[in-house]
C-alpha cells in the first residue's frame, strides 16, 4: 500500500510538471511568433512619401483567406493572387489623407475584370475614398499602359493622368442595350 501511494504521488507530480512545462513552452512559442510578426508588420512611412495604390491587386469585401484550396491552386498556377480587403483600402486612404508624411497618391496597374472582387460597387467606394483623399489637398497621379472602363473610372479622380505613348485606351461604356423590334 505504501508503494502504491508513493508511485501515485510521483505520477501526479510528473503529470503536473509535464502540463506546466508544456503550457509554458506553448506560451513561449506563441509569444515568439507574435513578437516576430509584430516586428515585420509592414513598411515604414518616411517624410515626403507617396502612397502607391496598385489597381491590379484584387479588392474584396472580406479579408483575404488562405485556405488549402487557394494555396493548392496557387501552387498549380502562377501563384496565389494578391488580394486586399476593401476596409483596409478605405482605412489606408483615410489615414493617408491626414498623415503629414504622405504628400500624394500614385495609381498604377489595371483592374482585373475577370477577378471575383473589384466589382463596380467596390470600385465606387474606392473612388469616393479617392475623392475624399483629393479634398485633403494632396495630389493624385495616375499612370498606366492600357486603360479599360474600370481603370479609367478610378483614375478619373486624379489630378494628373498619364498614358504610355505606346499604350491603349479602350472605353466601350458601362452599359449596353439591345434593340427589340416587336413583330420582326
Amino acid at each position: 500500500m505504501r508503494d502504491f501511494l508513493k508511485y501515485t504521488f510521483a505520477s501526479f507530480v510528473g503529470l503536473i510538471l509535464f502540463v506546466t512545462l508544456g503550457l509554458g513552452g506553448l506560451l513561449f512559442i506563441v509569444s515568439a511568433i507574435a513578437t516576430a510578426s509584430r516586428s515585420a508588420a509592414g513598411p515604414t512611412v518616411e517624410k515626403d512619401s507617396i502612397l502607391v495604390l496598385d489597381l491590379s491587386t484584387e479588392i474584396t469585401d472580406s479579408s483575404p483567406v488562405s485556405d488549402a484550396n487557394t494555396v493548392i491552386q496557387g501552387v498549380l498556377t502562377d501563384g496565389i493572387p494578391e488580394t486586399v480587403s476593401l476596409r483596409s483600402v478605405l482605412d489606408a486612404l483615410e489615414e493617408a489623407a491626414t498623415d503629414d508624411r504622405i504628400v500624394g497618391l500614385y495609381l498604377t496597374g489595371n483592374v482585373n475584370s475577370a477577378g471575383i472582387g473589384s466589382g463596380f460597387a467596390t470600385l465606387r467606394e474606392v473612388r469616393e475614398a479617392l475623392q475624399a483623399f483629393q479634398e485633403s489637398g494632396k495630389p493624385i497621379f495616375a499612370y498606366s499602359e492600357a486603360w479599360g472602363e474600370q481603370d479609367y473610372y478610378l483614375s478619373s479622380v486624379a489630378d494628373t493622368i498619364a498614358l504610355s505613348p505606346s499604350g491603349l485606351m479602350e472605353l466601350n461604356g458601362f452599359r449596353a442595350e439591345t434593340t427589340f423590334l416587336q413583330g420582326l
